[in-house]
C-alpha cells in the first residue's frame, strides 16, 4: 500500500465516524440521538496523532436549523512525506420518544480533496440514546458507508458516557469501520458553560487491514446562542 493510499485509508477511520459536529459531542466515533438546542451553534476543533506518523487537524461548525442540525467539517492529514485533505457535511435529526429514550438519523456526504468532484461516498446512520440512570447514557449506532467507488461497508458502534462530577465526564466506546473494530476511552472537562475540552485514545482491536497503532486526540468545543 502506498503512503498516499495509507493516509487516505486512515482519513476514513478518522473522518467517516465522526463527521462535522457529532458523535456525542466532540471527536468520538459513536453519535448520540440529540441535537443542539433551537437557535444554538457549535464550533469544534481537534488534533489527532495516529498510526504511520499521520497527524490530523480538524475544524468543524454546526447549527440547529429548524428541525435538523446542519454541520460542516474539514480535515488536513499529513506525515513527513504526504498530505491529504478531507471534508464533509452532515444533516442530523433526533426525536425523544419518551423521557430518557431518543432516536435519530444522520446523513453525511464525504469528500477527499479540494473540489466537489472528489466525492468519496456518504455515511447513513441510525442513532439511539438511552439514559439508563441519571448521568449515565448508552448510545447505539448502525449504518452504512456508501462508497462512490468500491464496495459499501457496514458501520456501527456502542458507547457509554458517565458524568461522574459536575465538570467531568468519562466515555468508552467500541465501533466498526472498514472491516475493523476499534475501542476508545476518554475524558471531557467542562470548565465553564459553553466550553469543553476532550482527550481520548483509540486503538484497533480486530480486523485484517488498516492502521494498528493508537490514535491520540485532543479537542475543544464552543457552544453558543
Amino acid at each position: 500500500m502506498t503512503l498516499q493510499k495509507s493516509i487516505q485509508r486512515i482519513s476514513f477511520f478518522l473522518l467517516a465516524l465522526p463527521l462535522g459536529v457529532m458523535a456525542a459531542g466532540g471527536h468520538h466515533a459513536v453519535d448520540d440521538a440529540a441535537m443542539l438546542d433551537a437557535g444554538n451553534c457549535k464550533l469544534e476543533g481537534w488534533w489527532a496523532a495516529g498510526p504511520e506518523a499521520v497527524r490530523t487537524l480538524r475544524a468543524g461548525a454546526g447549527c440547529r436549523v429548524g428541525e435538523v442540525e446542519l454541520s460542516l467539517g474539514t480535515e488536513r492529514l499529513r506525515n513527513d512525506r504526504a498530505t491529504a485533505h478531507a471534508w464533509g457535511v452532515q444533516v442530523k435529526w433526533a426525536h425523544e420518544l419518551q423521557p430518557g429514550v431518543a432516536v435519530g438519523l444522520s446523513l453525511a456526504p464525504l469528500w477527499q480533496g479540494r473540489s466537489a468532484q472528489d466525492y468519496q461516498g456518504s455515511v447513513a446512520m441510525d442513532l439511539v440514546t438511552w439514559e439508563a440512570v441519571q448521568d449515565v447514557r448508552l448510545h447505539l449506532n448502525l449504518g452504512r458507508l456508501l462508497r462512490q467507488r468500491g464496495p459499501d461497508d457496514t458501520l456501527g458502534g456502542v458507547s457509554l458516557d458517565w458524568r461522574f462530577m459536575a465538570d467531568w465526564q468519562g466515555m468508552a466506546e467500541r465501533y466498526r469501520v472498514d472491516g475493523m473494530h476499534f475501542a476508545r476511552a476518554g475524558l471531557r472537562w467542562t470548565p465553564v458553560k459553553g466550553w469543553s475540552l476532550d482527550g481520548s485514545r483509540a486503538q484497533a482491536i480486530s480486523g485484517t487491514s488498516g492502521p494498528r497503532g493508537p490514535i491520540w486526540t485532543l479537542g475543544v468545543t464552543r457552544e453558543f446562542d
